[in-house]
């Protein structure tokens, strides 16, 4: 890529997941960029720049300053720097990767998480219990039948990332905090979801474990028996995007009511 470097910008940390995006040389240009963040879409995968104020996640790369990224801009990943016509970021970062609690102080904690969550408006997309989108969702879900999860849920919606992907997300989540299929299993449950790249990025790496460092604070809270720190971090959460947070605590909650506890006491 030719022409003189305007911006220099230098990554405060790097999500897992961006890291694995982020490991080869790899060509792409800008998804889609917004005030707070810029999606880039690579020959390896979906990753979005971010400026120091969001929140960690897997496929965030958090910067002192949010690059001055145009849609359709060409995107080169040189040695350990993202290079474009009018800047460049340099990608020597420490890693973000989340911890999911032990199952064991999930389950005890599952009936504060789920009181916590009950204070939350409903989910944009899904009310009640998804009995009009979704009629035998108990049932599927007692199976751990993500598939059909992921079938019905993915892509519904509107918005960057769907109301149904956000959903399914949290249970992507919770099927990996609590061992529900295995790690394989999940990825391809993620993969039946018919969404757009930036949301199919997120699902891959919830089920994987990994998720907006909010989710995390709220099972961490949750696990440790605060029931005041767990209210603090649901309202956090429901405070992120114009409805995500909430549908993201919404998808928690359908996985700790109907999901198998495998491996749990």
């Amino acid at each position: 890529m030719t022409g003189r470097v305007a911006m220099a910008v230098a990554a405060l940390q790097v999500g897992v997941g961006a890291a694995e995006v982020l490991r080869v040389a790899a060509r792409g240009d800008i998804l889609a960029t917004f005030p707070a963040a810029a999606y880039v879409r690579l020959d390896s995968g979906v990753i979005c720049l971010t400026g120091p104020a969001v929140d960690a996640g897997p496929v965030h790369v958090r910067c002192r300053e949010l690059p001055a990224a145009v849609p359709g801009e060409p995107v080169d990943r040189h040695g350990a720097q993202l290079v474009a016509q009018g800047w460049t970021l340099d990608l020597q970062a420490p890693t973000y990767r989340a911890t999911l609690p032990p199952v064991a102080d999930l389950h005890a904690g599952a009936t504060l998480l789920l009181d916590a969550v009950a204070d939350l408006p409903p989910a944009s997309l899904l009310t009640g219990d998804v009995p009009a989108v979704w009629p035998d969702h108990a049932g599927v879900l007692a199976r751990g039948d993500l598939g059909i999860a992921a079938a019905v849920l993915g892509g519904r919606g509107s918005g960057l990332t769907p109301a149904g992907d956000d959903v399914l997300a949290g249970l992507l989540l919770i099927a990996a905090a609590f061992g529900v299929a295995s790690p394989a299993e999940r990825e391809h449950a993620a993969a039946q979801a018919r969404t757009n790249d930036i949301a199919a990025s997120f699902l891959r790496w919830a089920a994987r474990g990994q998720c907006i460092a909010p989710v995390h604070d709220l099972l961490a809270t949750a696990a440790a028996g605060d029931r005041a720190a767990t209210r603090r971090a649901a309202a956090r959460l429901r405070a992120i995007g114009a409805s995500s947070g909430a549908d993201l605590a919404y998808g928690l909650a359908l996985g700790l009511r109907h999901l198998p506890r495998l491996g749990a006491p």
